[in-house]
This record gives structure tokens, C-alpha cells and sequence, in this order.
């Protein structure tokens, strides 16, 4: 049977799941998944999302100022789009991220929950490094109380984390292959080789690929393993909508697949993919030398902001996924969505 067809007749939980015409969602990123980006992909039909620092130019190290950016940023959303969308949960402890004021003391996943829930948001993606844990799985447990769905990705991409979200009753699997861009998997295990073995492992949940998914024959390959949706943020960079410096999108446009470096990011034990611009260079040259990760941190955790927004694409960072070298023109994100839908037959 032809590819094509039998993507299009396999029957789509994902979609049904979360109230959505197409399998195509936003992949988490910082600053630039802010509401006119999620809200022009939501209106494609796909799944836009709510990112950290979505309403700011720079990072913002209060949590409860950082929570109400968000509650912004989502009722911003609803004034462009009536369509499903999700908001990045990233689960932190008190111990990596404090704040304390008169009575409390909060972590910033905290203050996103208690938006999120009080906005009644219909979905959320959890990015995780942390593995299976009770307070996470009470995280689960208190979305679903509220009507919220659940998507799990734990960057470090295995088949048992993957378990360990079923388990805590995550709702769709997000599975990464090594070739993402931005924090990616440790593991050099590429989609090809993860993917199978998660649908083999699980079933009965919805899984969704991630990792250089950028236009309808990359959709069509991880349909034809088995995922059902698509979870993407390179290509979704240089969309129209997005508000990435124009220096930030020409860098990606200009870029080749066996430019992107990978090197061990600071505190968050991934690995991070980006063009080899002077920042990348030192942080990679560190990472071989053996630096600590908190050393590493500085020199790209804040930088993000100087290269997507302020456009220095020298001394910032620009992630990106192995496939930006498929990635050739700005197009819209409509036009996008609609491409990769087409390799699910959507």
C-alpha cells in the first residue's frame, strides 16, 4: 500500500485527543513561542504552545512575575485563536529555582501550575530531565483533576522513561530522537532507532516524533514507524509569525546539516545543538575540556535572548535541529502545518 495512503487511513488518536484537524504541534522554545506564533499554528489546525519568556525580550528570574508573564501570554492567545493549545511545564524543585517572599517560598513550575490550571488551558507538554518521581507524578495527577491533557517528554529519550511516563498517566508520549535541535537527548539513539521501540513498548498511547521533522517526507518517515503527530521547533523558527530576529532566521536559512555542533549543556544533562557560532565554539571547547556544567551554563543560558531577539547570531546561540540544512525559505506557519500534515495523510 502506498506510504501516503496509509498514513491517511490510519486512524489518528493524537487529533482526537486533543481536539485538533492535524498531528502537528509546536515544540517548545524560549522566547519564541509566544501567542502570535502558537495562535497562527493553532489556527492551521495544529497545536500551538505557550513557551517560557513567551511576553519578554530577556530571561526573568522571578517566579511569580515569570507566572503572570504566562497567564498574559495566554489570555493574549485567546484574543487570536479559540483553538486547543498547550503551555511548556517544566518541572523544577525548590532547590534549582527559589523564590521567597512574606509566606512563600516557590518554585517557577509552582507558579505555571497554579496559572495554568486557574486558566483552564487545555493542554500541557511537560519537558523533563528528571526521570519518575512522585511530585511529578502528583503534577499528572493535578492537570487531569482539571480537565488538562498530558504530554510527556523527557529529553533524555528512552524506552523506560517513556514507560515511566505512561505510569505517572502521562496522555501522549512525546519520543526525541538524537538529531533535535536545542536541549536534546544524550543518547545517540536517532528517531529511527528510538521510535520503533517505543510503539512496540507501548501501545496503547499515542506517540508523537520529534527530531529534524520539518517538512511532509520527514512527517511521512515517522508516520510510516508509527507516530501520529509531529513535535517541531526548527522549522517553526523561520515562519513568518515568529518573532525571531531576521539576522536569527537568515543564520538558520544559511546553515547546514553537518554545520550543527552538539555539546554537553550546563546543568540540565542533555546535550545542545546549534550552529557553530563563536559562542557555541567555547561552549563546546569547554564541554571537551571537561568543564562542569555549572561552568558551562553562563556562557549559553542567558543568550538566547542576544541572538533570537536582538539578532547577534555570533555571541548568542542559534538551536537548531540536523535538518536545517532542509530548511531553505521563510514560509508561513500555516503552509508549514500543512506540509507536515501531509505526511500523516491529514
Amino acid at each position: 500500500m502506498n506510504l501516503y495512503r496509509r498514513c491517511s487511513l490510519m486512524k489518528n488518536r493524537v487529533t482526537k485527543m486533543l481536539g485538533i484537524e492535524k498531528p502537528v504541534m509546536l515544540g517548545a522554545m524560549i522566547y519564541l513561542c509566544d501567542p502570535v506564533l502558537a495562535a497562527a499554528i493553532s489556527n492551521a489546525g495544529g497545536l500551538g504552545q505557550i513557551g517560557v519568556c513567551a511576553n519578554v525580550d530577556a530571561p526573568e528570574p522571578d517566579p511569580i512575575i515569570n507566572g503572570e508573564n504566562t497567564r498574559r501570554a495566554i489570555q493574549d492567545f485567546r484574543k487570536l485563536s479559540d483553538k486547543p493549545f498547550a503551555v511548556n511545564y517544566i518541572p523544577t524543585t525548590k532547590e534549582l529555582a527559589r523564590y521567597t517572599s512574606d509566606d512563600e517560598n516557590v518554585s517557577f513550575s509552582d507558579v505555571i501550575k497554579k496559572v495554568v490550571i486557574e486558566e483552564k488551558v487545555p493542554a500541557v507538554v511537560i519537558t523533563s530531565t528528571q526521570g519518575k518521581n512522585d511530585v511529578l507524578k502528583q503534577d499528572i495527577e493535578d492537570f487531569h483533576k482539571a480537565g488538562i491533557k498530558v504530554l510527556f517528554r523527557e529529553l533524555n529519550c528512552t524506552v523506560q522513561a517513556c514507560l515511566d511516563g505512561v505510569e505517572m498517566g502521562a496522555d501522549i508520549i512525546i519520543v526525541t530522537g538524537a538529531e533535535a535541535g536545542g536541549h536534546s537527548p544524550k543518547y545517540n539513539m536517532s528517531l529511527s532507532t528510538i521510535l520503533p521501540m517505543v510503539i512496540d513498548a507501548i501501545p496503547d498511547v499515542p506517540i508523537v516524533a520529534a527530531g529534524s521533522i520539518v517538512n511532509e517526507k520527514s512527517a511521512a518517515a515517522a508516520c510510516a514507524m508509527g507516530a501520529e503527530g509531529a513535535y517541531c521547533g526548527t522549522i517553526f523558527q523561520v515562519a513568518k509569525e515568529c518573532r525571531a530576529h531576521a539576522n536569527y532566521k537568515q543564520a538558520i536559512l544559511d546553515a547546514k546539516g553537518e554545520d550543527v555542533i552538539r555539546w554537553r549543556s550546563g546543568t540540565s544533562d542533555t546535550l545542545m545543538a546549534t550552529i557553530p557560532n563563536r559562542q557555541a565554539r567555547t561552549c563546546a571547547y569547554m564541554a571537551a575540556a571537561g568543564a562542569p556544567g555549572a561552568d558551562i551554563a553562563p556562557h549559553y543560558n542567558s543568550l538566547f535572548d542576544l541572538s533570537m531577539i536582538k539578532g547577534d547570531v555570533e555571541n548568542g546561540v542559534v538551536s537548531v535541529s540536523a535538518s536545517v540544512g532542509a530548511i531553505n525559505e521563510i514560509k508561513s506557519a500555516k503552509e508549514i502545518v500543512d506540509d507536515i500534515a501531509r505526511g500523516f495523510g491529514a
